[in-house]
């Protein structure tokens, strides 16, 4: 069965499951901590709402303009897009990307392991490249402070239409 839930100023949800078709949307002042979003499922963080914790395993996470997402996980196709919003502390692995678009902020993310982080248009700083890990850093994207272990990668001037 497919849900659409809202959370809304001044509530927190905790440990919540989004599946195949199922939508979360986090609004202002609205926190959400220990999601775990599987294949199908999406999440919306808002202006001023907060996701923590989350887990992408499969699922997108969408984080617009004031949003804020904390110390994601993702992996296994999953994926979080920084449009606008701000996100810290992300580990990808395992397939996950995280992709930076206008406006969009990323600090201190860790990839390793088949992970992506694409900054098309937005920007990344204190990004840790271990072991197969990715950062792809467009024409219009800016990354400072990178990181790169043995056997990680970073890329620049490379478009993969996202």
């Amino acid at each position: 069965m497919m849900t659409d839930t809202t959370v809304s100023t001044g509530e927190t949800s905790t440990s919540l499951d989004v599946g195949a078709g199922d939508t979360l949307t986090v609004l202002s002042g609205g926190t959400i901590t220990g999601t775990t979003v599987t294949s199908g499922g999406k999440v919306f963080v808002l202006s001023s709402g907060t996701a923590s914790a989350t887990t992408l395993s499969g699922g997108m996470e969408v984080v617009s303009s004031g949003g804020v997402s904390i110390s994601a996980t993702v992996l296994n196709g999953g994926e979080e897009d920084v449009f606008g919003g701000a996100a810290s502390g992300a580990t990808l692995s395992g397939g996950g990307f995280e992709i930076i678009r206008s406006g969009g902020v990323a600090t201190g993310t860790t990839i390793s392991l088949g992970g992506i982080e694409y900054i098309y248009s937005g920007s990344a700083s204190g990004t840790t490249v271990l072991a197969s890990g990715i950062e792809n850093v467009a024409a219009s994207g800016t990354a400072f402070g990178t990181v790169v272990g043995s056997g990680g990668f970073l890329q620049r001037g490379l478009l993969f239409g996202f």
